[in-house]
């Protein structure tokens, strides 16, 4: 049952609640007032990539991403593809003032300068020029900063709630809810694990669970979760085990400053949950400052419905959080009196200032070079061309790769450059080599051949038994692929350990995804007289496939694994014939999960992939027989278009 509450028309018949049994789901919006003083999303991601790209570049980026990608993200809708015409231009004012309010993920660009300040910290260059210009600061460091922040009157009254009872859990990385309980300096800036998720220990029992990390970890780098790598992990699942739990036993949870938007871990946790299944409320605060603005947006769409969904009793409540307390706290007994200083806190700013530090020791052609490399990777990375933001970007990138070459004598600096120790498109050597733009220029294209030997090399370290199946040739014995698919599963199940590992999951995707099973599409289409035999074989892949399918995506060890597993899946079944079709569209599959986790991750290659794929299927259909959505296939193309415009610039 679902009631839309407006508290500021002076509603006054709030529903009661048992704060024993009550969850505080907190949000970044709870800590935004003074004097915390903490930043809201896209606040947080300008500051980002101001200090990581430059101001000017900055905001040129942000308005490409207003232009372009909203069109390409909602062109599905209600399993159709069409194309979505943007309603205005955004200019540079637009994005100053406000009006441009799409931003790439904040996570997405977190972990990617994470992983570039990773990597030139291990890099030991042997010019002392290189050294200086190429030494990196750790900028997720600066998060550590929120753990300074002083507790509001938000926090205050959450803490009333914890003292008679109430269980926490935040995405926050701050302390704030902790601070206003009291809690010591020494448990503070000494968070533990429980039930699989970083916590603090409030006393008596009590733990405030920062299921995205806190800023106190020693070990910021590795455990925030601010970047895609770590969120993508999701809940573990000792603690969504105590959240079923709580659930079961009948508690209520309220949601404030939450937006709604963790795609990666909380969203597959609430959605996996049964509708109207749990018998307690759950209440979500929906910040309106007037009346006239509760009134509008209680008629909107709400991207946050699956939160309530699991739940009986389902409450949204639209007013201020002031007047949300005010409520909840005299329907429960509970009040809150602070006279806290209406200064604003400095956490913020000192944040913001050691993001600019990363910069302060360089030179500007330092700067500049800085500057340009984390484009390089932010853009390699999302299919963008560099051409956007740098046309004469081949002649900087000559002299960064002249630098790295001419470090030592031997070469030994660009040599260790090229050897990742992971997977590929995790290091800068891979953006230059692997990225799109598909330059004719004479100086790049002499760098990729001087780069291929030492890929070769890396490709070389990292094979497997699989390996030598994975072009046109023959293809790898039955027992051999069931091998490293079973291997495979249990690497899912567990999550995997070590480098061994690693490659057993990456060969296996790779052989099942790779020229071997397009070999089978192929002579499924040309060979008529062949396809019972070879429908055979695709049968089996399909079942290998389905396999590994059966686990999450955010279980395998990078997200392009599975949407490659996904569409293989869909080719096949759009050849066989199998009943996992759509009929409305003639396509198969789940087209809307594999399109959220495409721009979520925010993946625009795999995009394209998935509307090439899409096409195929169609291609696929026709040679059975079946009609062949034209019109459909016009507008995936056409938003393959869109795609393809961002890549070349």
């Amino acid at each position: 049952m679902r009631e839309d509450i407006i508290l500021s028309s002076g509603h006054t018949a709030f529903p009661t609640i048992d704060p024993h049994k009550t969850i505080f789901w907190v949000g970044a919006g709870v800590s935004h007032l003074t004097p915390c003083n903490l930043p809201l999303g896209n606040e947080l991601t300008d500051a980002y990539l101001h200090a990581m790209l430059g101001k000017e570049y900055a905001e040129q980026l942000i308005a490409l991403w207003n232009n372009h990608i909203p069109s390409i993200r909602d062109s599905i809708q209600n399993g159709y593809w069409h194309e979505v015409t943007s309603h205005r231009t955004y200019t540079i004012e637009d994005v100053k003032n406000g009006m441009a309010r799409e931003r790439p993920r904040l996570e997405f660009i977190i972990g990617e300068m994470n992983k570039l300040d990773q990597e030139f910290r291990d890099i030991r260059f042997h010019k002392a020029e290189n050294q200086k210009a190429y030494a990196r600061q750790s900028s997720i460091q600066a998060l550590a900063h929120f753990a300074d922040a002083e507790p509001n009157i938000y926090h205050h009254w959450i803490a009333e709630f914890v003292k008679a009872g109430s269980l926490v859990v935040t995405s926050n990385f701050d302390t704030c809810i902790e601070k206003a309980l009291g809690v010591e300096k020494t448990l503070l800036n000494a968070p533990v694990v429980v039930d699989g998720v970083k916590a603090i220990d409030c006393g008596n029992g009590q733990y405030a669970y920062h299921f995205h990390g806190v800023a106190t970890d020693c070990d910021i780098e590795k455990n925030l979760g601010a970047t895609i790598n770590n969120v993508s992990k999701g809940l573990s699942e000792t603690f969504q085990n105590k959240l079923k739990q709580c659930f079961q036993a009948g508690y209520d949870i309220i949601f404030l400053g939450y937006s709604g938007s963790d795609f990666f871990d909380v969203q597959p946790f609430f959605q996996e949950l049964r509708e109207d299944h749990y018998p307690g409320k759950a209440i979500y605060l929906h910040y309106c400052p007037t009346v006239d603005d509760c009134v509008r947006e209680s008629s909107r769409g709400k991207n946050y419905q699956y939160l309530l969904d699991p739940f009986q009793q389902q409450i949204i409540c639209y007013g201020t959080t002031e007047t949300f307390f005010k409520h909840i706290g005299l329907c429960a007994g509970i009040s809150c009196s602070k006279n806290l200083s209406k200064i604003p806190g400095t956490a913020y700013a000192h944040m913001q200032e050691a993001l600019q530090k990363t910069t302060l020791l360089l030179d500007t052609d330092q700067v500049e070079k800085f500057q340009f490399l984390n484009m390089l990777r932010l853009l390699s990375q999302l299919n963008i061309s560099l051409n956007w933001f740098y046309p004469d970007w081949v002649a900087r990138l000559e002299t960064i790769y002249e630098d790295w070459k001419n470090d030592a004598a031997d070469q030994v600096t660009l040599q260790k450059m090229a050897q990742p120790t992971g997977q590929m498109n995790d290091r800068i050597i891979d953006d230059i080599f692997y990225n799109n733009w598909h330059s004719k220029k004479k100086s790049y294209r002499r760098i990729i051949q001087e780069l291929k030997p030492l890929v070769a090399k890396w490709n070389r370290s990292h094979q497997t038994d699989l390996s030598p199946y994975m072009g046109w040739g023959h293809s790898a014995p039955a027992q051999l692929i069931e091998s490293y698919v079973t291997q495979t599963c249990h690497i899912l199940e567990c999550g995997s350990s070590d480098s061994a590992q690693e490659h057993v999951e990456r060969s296996t995707v790779h052989y099942l995804c790779g020229k071997q099973t397009k070999k089978l599409f192929i002579k499924w289409a040309i060979l008529v007289f062949s396809r019972p035999k070879i429908e055979q074989q695709l049968k089996a892949l399909l079942c290998h496939i389905d396999r590994l399918l059966a686990y999450p995506f955010n279980h395998f060890l990078y997200r392009t694994y599975y949407l490659s597993l996904c569409r293989q899946h869909n080719a096949i079944c759009a050849i066989l014939g199998t009943s996992s079709g759509d009929s409305r569209t003639g396509c198969y599959g789940n087209l809307r999960h594999e399109w959220n986790i495409c721009m979520e991750t925010p993946n625009l290659f795999d995009a394209g992939k998935t509307i090439v794929n899409r096409i195929f299927q169609m291609i696929f259909m026709g040679f059975r027989g079946k009609k062949i959505e034209l019109a459909q296939i016009y507008q995936l193309w056409k938003i393959r278009k869109k795609l393809m415009l961002l890549r070349k610039g």
